[in-house]
């Protein structure tokens, strides 16, 4: 947030608002949220309260990370979004198939 914030002064008539909506807030701490993101006065208040709802009232699991581990599963399907972008037979490469994978 630090940055946006940075980047914000030093372009005042950048989009700012496209940035914004990309920064996960119920991420950041409650701490830093009112003493660093609020005071910069880029978020509305009721975005801030949101954020502080969502950080302390969801289990952190379900807080909306970049990236997960899942446990005994296979992420490198078609299920999960995987593609195959360079390879011979792309469509056996995901298929599941991990005993007979040799050509």
């Amino acid at each position: 947030f630090k940055a946006v914030s940075r980047w914000a002064k030093a372009n005042p008539d950048g989009d700012i608002g496209s940035v914004l909506e990309g920064i996960r807030l119920s991420l950041i701490n409650i701490q830093d949220l009112l003493k660093v993101v609020r005071p910069t006065d880029l978020m509305p208040a009721d975005i801030l309260l949101d954020a502080i709802q969502s950080r302390t009232e969801s289990k952190d699991s379900e807080l909306r990370y970049r990236g997960y581990k899942m446990l005994e599963e296979n992420v490198a399907l078609p299920r999960h979004g995987a593609t195959v972008l360079v390879g011979e037979v792309k469509t056996a490469l995901l298929d599941g198939d991990s005993k007979n994978y040799d050509m």
